[in-house]
């Protein structure tokens, strides 16, 4: 049986980053950083967590999610993995302007449950992840200053999808 190696080196990169001080200040999505030029940081901040429970949370659906795509071959799996943080921070940078700083892998986790809803053909975990989009928020809380960005949540769904239909197109049945 073979290892959800992307999967599991981005949970690694959560994890490293997590534990070196400084690391996330670094690296956090950060609006003034990047309208600087710190363009890795459109990448880099869905791997930084304002909390370890955020972080734990976060890596459970991520863990769960990449794995089911890389060892059911789902395509686009990589795509996702590796293009959709920019994405997902490219349409926060445009439709967020107010937004200071954004961190977690929850927007990327929703991106893979809706690819993998629609390659799996399951519509109620599809159904799930827009009510969840639509919904905009989390179903829990990291603390009581947490901000839970919706629109996140939408444009993760609209890339898992974007992924998918690429996919789709690619193999000729648009």
């Amino acid at each position: 049986m073979r290892a959800p190696v992307q999967t599991l080196i981005i949970l690694a990169a959560v994890v490293a980053i997590d534990s070196v001080p400084g690391a996330r200040d670094w690296l956090i999505y950060d609006r003034a950083a990047i309208e600087t030029g710190e363009f890795r940081r459109l990448f880099t901040g869905h791997l930084c967590h304002f909390t370890t429970e955020h972080l734990a949370w976060n890596a459970l659906v991520v863990a769960t999610a990449g794995a089911w795509i890389e060892l059911r071959r789902i395509r686009g799996g990589a795509l996702l993995l590796w293009a959709g943080p920019w994405t997902i921070s490219v349409g926060l940078f445009l439709l967020e302007p107010n937004m200071v700083q954004y961190g977690g892998l929850s927007a990327l986790a929703t991106a893979a449950v809706a690819l993998i809803a629609l390659s799996e053909k399951c519509a109620w975990l599809f159904c799930a992840v827009v009510i969840k989009a639509i919904i905009g928020s989390s179903w829990m809380a990291f603390d009581a200053e947490a901000v839970v960005s919706g629109i996140s949540h939408q444009l993760g769904a609209l890339t898992g999808i974007g992924v998918f239909a690429v996919g789709r197109v690619s193999r000729g049945i648009a």
